[in-house]
């Protein structure tokens, strides 16, 4: 299904702001969510915080699996 978005969000054209994210990330502290986070990535939990902020980089670029993600959140 095609969206009518207002930008070039989670494609390649987005991959000059990975870096400065990275930045970002690396300079703030995370701590271990209570509840896993679904990456919409992946579309897997995860609960490790450098595991999250390395998915929140991803995510910029990445396409997002919405029905993937619903589906595992479903299944919990």
């Amino acid at each position: 299904v095609r969206l009518a978005v207002a930008g070039a969000f989670h494609t390649d054209y987005m991959s000059p702001a990975v870096d400065k994210l990275k930045e970002v990330l690396a300079s703030t502290e995370l701590s271990k969510p209570r509840i896993p986070v679904v990456s919409n990535v992946d579309a897997e939990p995860h609960s490790d915080p450098d595991t999250i902020k390395e998915i929140l980089a991803k995510q910029v670029t990445a396409p997002v699996q919405w029905e993937t993600t619903m589906n595992t959140l479903r299944e919990k």
